[in-house]
């Protein structure tokens, strides 16, 4: 019977992902380039006005094995008006990632203070990885008053050609999801057959 319900909820899930999609839209409440503001030092790459300072080790992608602060304020201008925004972690597009592989910690701007802390948790060598807004960048949100629901980073026309293709690149997980559902349904099949 579990087998059964694994199908039909990877058959539908498969339906859903082809005919639908991801259901995501380039946002277009709020389009434009973000302004000035109070720049905070990074590790690595230029000063930015908010993001997120990641320490990771190279090649890791454990939960366990991070660490991540947010910094900087997260209200920023975006053609004059300011946006309270959402924390980087969910922001989407084509914003910059800056990466240094770095032996120590010391001195540099956000992680030089947590260099003990890090070792509790990392033994170098460390990844410091930026994901922040700067003056200059362009961005498409969806708000609600000022508050931004939803951020994508990068230019509109760029940002409907990356969500084009990510769109494209989902056929792999529908097969997948349709092959697991068909599998999940002919066991199931095949146990209620066997018990009968």
């Amino acid at each position: 019977m579990i087998a059964m319900l694994a199908g039909v909820g990877f058959s539908y899930a498969a339906l859903q992902l082809a005919v639908m999609g991801t259901g995501m839209e380039v946002p277009e409440d709020v389009v434009g380039e973000v302004g000035e503001g109070e720049l905070h030092e990074s590790p690595v790459g230029d000063p930015f006005l908010y993001g997120e300072v990641r320490l990771a080790r190279p090649g890791s992608q454990a939960f366990e094995q991070s660490w991540s602060a947010e910094e900087g304020d997260p209200r920023v201008v975006v053609d004059g008006e300011t946006y309270r925004l959402p924390p980087p972690a969910r922001w989407q597009g084509l914003m910059r990632v800056d990466t240094l592989e770095v032996q120590s910690l010391a001195g540099l701007p956000v992680v030089g203070a947590i260099e003990e802390e890090a070792r509790d948790r990392l033994q170098p060598p460390y990844l410091v990885v930026v994901k922040a807004l700067r003056p200059g960048d362009l961005v498409a949100m969806e708000v609600e008053g000022q508050r931004a629901l939803d951020v994508w980073v990068g230019g509109v026309d760029e940002l409907r050609a990356w969500h084009a293709r990510r769109e494209g690149e989902r056929w792999p997980i529908v097969v997948m999801f349709g092959v697991l559902g068909l599998a999940s349904l002919a066991l199931g099949w095949r146990l209620v057959r066997k018990l009968a």
